[in-house]
């Protein structure tokens, strides 16, 4: 029991005392390529292990940490690597020619399904909307100038287009219902804008009934001094101003009153 212990110090006096234990290989090309150790040193190290300079050189270079295919891709899209260059690149990764066209596919921009909803609700999807409202006005010299960098993205034409016809600003709802109040805008339209805008249909007819203004007070009181509106519609008209009903009642009966005095 006490001879493996015995032997077990003589072992370590005699390594610390001589110290002759390599390095493995993977080690020694981890420390070349972040320069802890010289290449004449690095070939020593590997000669004293039965590796040749030649593998040795190739086992190196065998362990260069290359790009993956997306960022290769992404290099190729932006105009560093031609196409070429991208092909040897990804067949080292061990990629075929067959599958290199799939992720140059993949890995093409689309649009994100909130994009879509967006596309839908502004009537990119509809090109002769499309074409009535504008909304492709100005794209092409657009795509003239940006072509590199829609390229870049890995974005195509047709999609870059989409994006184009989603992208501008909208009226908001009181300028809407004042084009329409002036006849500038028809009903249909002010509805497309509301579907452009996210309005919920529920909302829509109902937003369209508040748009317009409610009598005055002075016209609520003159129209039922004149018999244009009765009682009820006194107190339905006070309530369009924003009254409660207990205080639209009390104004009714006030202009009551007020109007039975010649």
């Amino acid at each position: 029991s006490t001879i493996r212990p015995l032997n077990n110090y003589i072992n370590q006096t005699i390594a610390s005392a001589w110290p002759n234990e390599l390095l493995p290989p993977a080690n020694l090309i981890n420390l070349r390529y972040r320069g802890h150790v010289s290449e004449a040193v690095y070939f020593d190290e590997m000669a004293e292990q039965g590796i040749s300079k030649e593998r040795a050189e190739k086992l190196y270079q065998g362990s260069e940490v290359l790009l993956n295919g997306y960022e290769i891709i992404a290099l190729w899209r932006r105009g560093v690597i031609d196409e070429a260059d991208r092909d040897n690149q990804l067949q080292e990764l061990g990629f075929t020619n067959d599958r290199i066209n799939l992720l140059t596919h993949v890995t093409a921009q689309v649009p994100s399904a909130m994009d879509v909803i967006s596309f839908a609700v502004r009537e990119v999807y509809s090109p002769e909307i499309v074409a009535a409202f504008g909304q492709m006005e100005g794209v092409e010299e657009v795509l003239d100038v940006a072509s590199d960098d829609i390229t870049a993205t890995g974005m195509t034409n047709e999609t870059f287009k989409k994006y184009w016809a989603a992208h501008w600003q909208l009226p908001s709802m009181r300028q809407a219902y004042e084009m329409l109040h002036r006849d500038v805008v028809d009903a249909k339209t002010v509805d497309q804008l509301m579907v452009a805008l996210d309005i919920m249909p529920y909302w829509r007819d109902k937003l369209r009934a508040i748009s317009y203004a409610p009598y005055t007070r002075v016209d609520v009181r003159r129209m039922h001094k004149l018999g244009i509106v009765d009682e009820a519609g006194l107190v339905r008209a006070y309530m369009d101003l924003g009254y409660d009903e207990a205080r639209a009642q009390g104004l009714a009966e006030f202009t009551v009153l007020y109007n039975l005095d010649p």
